[in-house]
């Protein structure tokens, strides 16, 4: 039996070597019709990097409208760390492509406070 990279799933910290990434991007996850990408909305694209792994990026898709938006997280003053609830990610490779591709999705996406900024913590 032949052992196939796209059946494999790896979980976040498989994949950033941490169950924390910092994100660094945002946009709409649209779905697509014959091929072709349409307006309907189904989701989030979320970009991350992973500190752990060399600051390794990918996108991971969330089936959920956007949390905090693409200025937000260029105004943000500090790294947002977030993490992601139900990842999977899995590598892929299309017809007649000789690379693998990576994609990942998750249920949510939880920003994580950082410690003495949590809700009633005086600052």
């Amino acid at each position: 039996m032949k052992l196939k990279v796209n059946n494999q799933r790896f979980s976040l910290v498989q994949v950033a070597g941490d169950n924390k990434v910092i994100l660094v991007g945002a946009i709409a996850d649209r779905a697509y019709k014959d091929g072709k990408v349409t307006d309907e909305v189904v989701g989030t694209k979320y970009q991350l990097v992973c500190p752990a792994a060399k600051y390794a990026d990918f996108y991971v898709k969330v089936p959920e409208p956007q949390k905090i938006t693409a200025e937000e997280i260029e105004a943000a003053t500090a790294p947002i760390e977030v993490t992601l609830p139900g990842f999977v990610g899995r590598f892929y490779r299309l017809d007649g492509a000789s690379d693998y591709d990576f994609t990942a999705r998750a249920d949510d996406i939880v920003i994580v406070v950082p410690k003495g900024k949590e809700k009633g913590a005086d600052a």
